[in-house]
């Protein structure tokens, strides 16, 4: 049990700063980091979805302590069912 509260505390400390943001063809653009997510309203609304979703997904899978599990699938909630895209930044 205390291995994985140690890979989650890593994980979290590692994620802090990461920022992923997100564009789509009609309803703007938006950003999720560990403790904000912005953007525009349908963002907001198509995050929220996705990550009850993806959090139903894990516990009926029995794993709900799986953040790459939950993390994998809002993202592909994010792109099959609401038709979101990650956006590539250049970082040179």
């Amino acid at each position: 049990m205390s291995k994985h509260i140690l890979i989650i505390l890593v994980v979290l400390a590692l994620s802090g700063c990461a920022v992923v943001a997100w564009k789509h063809p009609t309803k703007g653009y938006g950003n999720i980091s560990t403790f904000h997510t912005k953007g525009s309203a349908e963002f907001v609304r198509d995050n929220h979805d996705c990550e009850e979703s993806a959090t139903l997904y894990a516990n009926g899978l029995g794993k709900c302590n799986d953040p790459c599990l939950v993390a994998k699938a809002h993202t592909r909630c994010m792109i099959e069912k609401h038709g979101w895209e990650i956006e590539k930044r250049n970082t040179e």
